[in-house]
């Protein structure tokens, strides 16, 4: 069964306690009072979960907490909706229970983040909480719904998915080969010029010579990596279109 002794001690020590008239002392008070109504939302989120209200015979957790924690009816809404919404944002949680985030903080992340972007907000979390907690208030509320605003817009107009690039090389009967692809922009125009290269005549009108071993479009190894990656490093260089390459690259000339 709980030990409710911790509870008496607490009693006895705000009972106890002078705050002095200071502003660092009065600060640091506030501090803590933001830290116990963390623990507190986060004891609300448990006995939510177990429904126990329901026991007590309340008919919800807010009509619970107004009558049994005589809060106004806001106030209890507001309570019941920051413990779910934390259950599923860990990060923004641990943050207020460490005192790095504060009431006002939380408020305007709770504020912000809806049911629809709940998922979005959690996948980086970790990222975008220690930034917030390094602003004022007025600045995470402004924060916030500039995320909010993009999330919102990503939802109702969900950046299109790029289809993958394809390319097939078959060998058939004879030795003869047959070349398929599905290509983008970038990776058609990669082999466009890799097939013009190969085919084109060399400054004298003859057909180009190429070193044994060497093949037409042999450019194409770039094609194997993602949109953009032949201009990243990853990848040679493919080369402008109407450029030969040099003789030398091309083998010996008969």
């Amino acid at each position: 069964m709980y030990d409710d002794g911790v509870l008496r001690e607490l009693t006895a020590a705000v009972e106890e306690l002078d705050i002095p008239v200071f502003g660092d002392d009065i600060a640091a008070a506030i501090g803590l009072m933001d830290r116990l109504g963390a623990k507190i939302t986060k004891a609300v989120a448990a006995f939510d979960n177990d429904g126990i209200w329901a026991i007590e015979g309340a008919t919800s957790m807010t009509a619970w907490l107004r009558h049994h924690a005589r809060m106004s009816g806001g106030a209890a809404a507001s309570m019941t909706r920051t413990a779910r919404r934390l259950e599923e944002l860990p990060v923004t949680s641990a943050a207020w229970l460490s005192g790095e985030m504060s009431s006002g903080q939380v408020q305007a992340v709770v504020a912000n983040v809806g049911e629809k972007t709940l998922a979005m907000f959690a996948e980086h979390e970790a990222e975008v909480v220690p930034s917030l907690s390094e602003l004022s208030v007025a600045d995470t509320a402004l924060a916030m719904q500039g995320w909010a605003a993009r999330a919102e817009a990503l939802l109702e107009h969900p950046e299109p998915k790029e289809r993958p690039r394809a390319l097939h090389l078959s060998k058939l009967m004879e030795g003869r080969r047959r070349l398929d692809g599905d290509l983008d922009a970038e990776g058609g125009s990669v082999v466009e010029t890799a097939l013009g290269l190969a085919s084109s005549e060399d400054a004298e009108g003859e057909e180009p010579r190429r070193a044994p071993g060497r093949r037409p479009g042999r450019h194409l190894p770039v094609l194997l990596g993602p949109p953009g990656s032949h201009s990243r490093g990853a990848g040679p260089a493919a080369p402008e279109r109407g450029h030969r390459l040099p003789r030398s690259a091309r083998g010996p000339s008969r």
